[in-house]
């Protein structure tokens, strides 16, 4: 129950636009991110149906379908937000589970114009792009990254301008030098947070920068 309380948590307060609803349509996670981008208040969303799209709509009958089937979707949308704005989306669902049993599905939204971009950087191979920091760097950048508290693999990813792959294969590193531990696991989300010796580890890194800079600093004057 603690794991599965704090994965909500997670997910609560992502920056990312992340919402959940039950089989019966109605919304059981609406999170910040949802709130600012839609502009609904989770207070009036949660235990209702989902504001952006009609109870008996065609979309909604067939993610639930699927979500009862086990089965995930991702899709394009429009989705007009509470001031009357339209945005293209790309959402993608996933069942979740309630003691074993599917109780709903999951939703990442994404803006479609944003999702091209990243498509067009991903286009260019991992090698080329990130040759360029050495491990040292990009453990040092993820590192920094968990500082700022648990996040998920995706989250540090967007969060450090790193690829999510790169991230996961440094994270088993870290894992394995007692520097960063992982609190919860399920099918589809792992979420990772410092341990109490990585947040010393980082503070020092920081601090041991800091002293870089004001030592070039004053050379030059």
């Amino acid at each position: 129950m603690g794991n599965e309380s704090m994965f909500y948590q997670t997910l609560n307060d992502s920056s990312e636009i992340v919402l959940a609803v039950d089989l019966n349509g109605k919304v059981i996670i609406w999170n910040t991110g949802a709130e600012e981008f839609f502009g609904y208040n989770k207070i009036d969303v949660i235990g209702n149906f989902l504001p952006i799209t009609h109870q008996s709509s065609e979309e909604l009958k067939l993610i639930l379908e699927k979500t009862k089937n086990n089965q995930s979707l991702t899709f394009k949308s429009q989705k007009k937000n509470k001031f009357n704005q339209y945005t293209e989306l790309l959402v993608s669902t996933t069942p979740i589970y309630t003691d074993n049993v599917i109780s709903g599905f999951l939703a990442v939204i994404k803006e479609l114009s944003l999702v091209k971009s990243a498509t067009y950087l991903t286009s260019i191979p991992n090698a080329v792009r990130e040759s360029k920091r050495t491990f040292l760097q990009l453990r040092e950048k993820i590192l920094i990254n968990l500082l700022n508290g648990r996040k998920t693999i995706n989250q540090i990813a967007n969060d450090a301008g790193i690829n999510w792959k790169t991230v996961e294969k440094h994270l088993t590193y870290l894992i394995g030098k007692r520097l960063v531990e992982e609190i919860f696991s399920s099918e589809y989300v792992r979420i990772f947070e410092l341990t109490e010796y990585g947040k010393r580890n980082v503070v020092d890194l920081e601090e041991k920068k800091l002293s870089q800079i004001v030592s070039k600093e004053q050379k030059l004057v």
